[in-house]
């Protein structure tokens, strides 16, 4: 029998202009920076960029949006780490993939989204995948999501059993829940423009998301564009900016800092208690203090108390 698809779209100015909802206001903490732990550049089977990550069994997980058919482990070996292929399958055919993000549930199957399709494929340990989502672009732009070319899903966490969360990554920005109940499919989009947050942007960046993962029940985002690991909490039924720690000192340092300056470029967080593990896509460019290393980079760091 089809699947009946409902499209929860909230209706309202906020969503629209992006403005925080005004009947509760938010307490902001102090922006605090993330303490680097240790920072490893990543050896590669082949020329690759990384795009999200995730931990499972205490192990690192990630993908690389020009390969459509590996599922990578990231190894850490000394003061490096390495992506080595870990479960290998055929993606849906007919289709140009991008993943962009990876997630898993509590059995150990992996979700990928896809920003070609901006639909959610399951993966399994052995190797067997099928979409669980139908394309989420479609009904999200009735509320001006996925309005700019190459700007659409950049994260992807697991909520719970057939619920899901996707990052859109900017102009505008927002995020997509999807869930399953009954056999009933709901596609939840909302504009979340502004930010508490917005005046650790540099001149000229713009808003965007890139990671996300979920510990423990609470949501985090690559606020990427202004070095951020945000914290994501329901407020009133939407989801809002309450926390965030900076990464910046460590994406700009110049022992670690690529060449290419002009964006950020962390596109995959993992939090485990106050750790927080980050993996960068420098497009393969070369670093400031080595410009022949077009490694990425994977950093261990570790929130304040």
């Amino acid at each position: 029998m089809r699947k009946s698809l409902i499209t929860a779209i909230a209706l309202g100015g906020f969503i629209l202009s992006g403005c925080w909802p005004g009947n509760r206001s938010v307490e902001v903490p102090s922006l605090e920076p993330l303490r680097l732990i240790k920072a490893m550049a990543v050896d590669m089977p082949a020329p690759l960029e990384p795009s999200g990550l995730v931990i499972w069994n205490g192990e690192f997980f990630t993908v690389a949006d020009k390969d459509d058919s590996t599922i990578y482990k990231v190894e850490i070996s000394g003061p490096t780490a390495k992506m080595v292929p870990f479960i290998e399958f055929t993606p849906p055919p007919g289709y140009a993939m991008d993943w962009e993000g990876i997630t898993v549930d509590s059995t150990g199957n992996f979700y990928l989204i896809s920003e070609y399709n901006s639909r959610i494929l399951q993966v399994s340990q052995d190797g067997k995948c099928k979409w669980v989502s139908p394309d989420l672009s479609e009904p999200s732009s009735q509320i001006g999501l996925f309005a700019k070319s190459n700007a659409g899903f950049e994260g992807i966490t697991w909520l719970g059993p057939n619920h899901w969360l996707g990052a859109v990554e900017r102009e505008p920005r927002g995020l997509v829940e999807f869930r399953i109940e009954n056999g009933v499919q709901y596609i939840s989009p909302t504009i979340l423009e502004q930010s508490p947050f917005s005046n650790a942007l540099t001149l000229l960046r713009i808003p965007d998301y890139s990671g996300m993962c979920m510990e423990d029940g609470t949501i985090y985002a690559l606020f990427r564009n202004a070095h951020l690991v945000v914290r994501l909490e329901r407020v009133d039924g939407s989801l809002q900016e309450t926390s965030a720690w900076s990464y910046k000192h460590i994406e700009t340092d110049p022992e670690l800092a690529y060449i290419a300056q002009t964006y950020g470029q962390a596109e995959g967080v993992a939090v485990s208690g106050r750790d927080v593990y980050l993996i960068f896509d420098n497009n393969l460019g070369g670093r400031q203090s080595n410009p022949n290393d077009g490694r990425p980079l994977f950093v261990h760091a570790r929130m304040p108390e």
